[in-house]
């Protein structure tokens, strides 16, 4: 079981993207009314879709500086979205459920980050090759250990981040979508 854990740790994007993917893509587009496109157009949307869904696999591409990036893009849109969502929603329209929402995810994402990265960190070992435990010192692993378990609790927490800050794109969009 730590080696299937070890192995979804070191493919987090994958895993994570595949995921979103399976549960955005057909939410959004049962929502929206597609009787007038063609079957060519509703694949198109759908591929926007998904294209939008997994947008944060560019990012994060184990790359510890885009990771930091995305992570504090993604802390700050916490911020921004829980300050400032009043300035779009009123208390009739779901203010307090997305607001809900966001705080509830936030701290979702924020403690299975940490986990994760602390997982990570533990069972560099298996996480790892072990070619590469072999060939490089002490200090150089202590280095790339600590590095890489930040790297996989930043992209854990901006893509579960990313899904928080989807439901409640999903519940904006099914509440104004009304008064358009």
């Amino acid at each position: 079981m730590k080696t299937v854990l070890a192995w979804l740790v070191a493919n987090i994007e994958t895993a994570l993207s595949v995921v979103l993917i399976a549960v955005f893509v057909p939410l959004f587009m049962s929502q929206m009314d597609l009787s007038a496109y063609t079957s060519a157009q509703r694949w198109g949307f759908a591929l926007v879709l998904a294209f939008m869904v997994i947008l944060p696999v560019s990012v994060t591409s184990k790359n510890f500086s885009s990771s930091f990036i995305f992570f504090l893009l993604a802390a700050v849109c916490y911020v921004y979205a829980i300050t400032h969502l009043g300035d779009v929603l009123t208390v009739s329209t779901g203010y307090n459920q997305v607001k809900a929402i966001l705080w509830t995810g936030g701290i979702v994402s924020l403690v299975l980050s940490v986990i994760i990265g602390i997982f990570t960190a533990v069972n560099m070992d298996e996480v790892v090759s072990l070619r590469m435990l072999y060939v490089n010192s002490d200090v150089s692993m202590f280095d790339m250990t600590l590095k890489y378990s930040l790297n996989r609790a930043m992209t854990t927490f901006g893509y579960l981040s990313w899904a928080v800050f989807c439901t409640a794109a999903y519940i904006v969009f099914r509440q104004l979508l009304p008064l358009m």
